[in-house]
């Protein structure tokens, strides 16, 4: 009986300690930085709208909505954060105030290893009237598979967490 209580213990803390952060309410950002600014997230039409599987897995093969998980990651990520962050279909705004951002995301890869399972995803950024390409890798590393949309909602996360705070510097 006290071998299944320790065993059941180090499970669940094996399953509770392993994923990845995915909750920005206890961020770092420099909140002056992003002071009356409106953030603005486009995902372009050239983006990669299907997960690729590596390894062994089970189950069944669920494609999630790619512009979906990614609009869902910036309302998450603008609740956490408390900053003005929006998703919008089309890049065409005129307010001084925006900063607008076109999001590419040319990899969604879901790794599955025997114990783990691992999103990846890179996305690659460029700002309105700025030519540089801040490409931003992520992942979301967990001990069970769970399923392709939550795991991709909390990898976009991830990324445009990576990009706020690249964009501060």
């Amino acid at each position: 009986m006290k071998t299944l209580k320790i065993l059941s213990f180090l499970l669940a803390l094996t399953l509770t300690n392993c994923a990845t952060t995915s909750n920005f309410a206890k961020n770092d950002l420099k909140n002056e930085f992003f002071k009356n600014k409106t953030i603005t997230f486009t995902l372009n039409e050239k983006s990669k709208m299907n997960v690729s599987y590596s390894g062994p897995r089970a189950g069944f093969e669920r494609q999630p909505d790619v512009k979906e998980a990614f609009k869902k990651s910036i309302e998450e990520l603008a609740y956490e954060t408390k900053l003005d962050l929006k998703f919008t279909e089309t890049s065409n705004t005129a307010s001084t105030s925006e900063m607008n951002v076109d999001a590419e995301v040319t990899e969604i890869l879901w790794v599955f290893n025997l114990s783990s399972a691992t999103m990846k995803t890179t996305i690659n950024y460029t700002l309105k009237n700025d030519p540089k390409v801040h490409t931003i890798n992520s992942n979301y590393k967990n001990m069970t598979a769970g399923n392709e949309k939550n795991n991709l909602i909390r990898t976009f996360k991830i990324a445009n967490y990576s990009l706020l705070k690249e964009l501060e510097k």
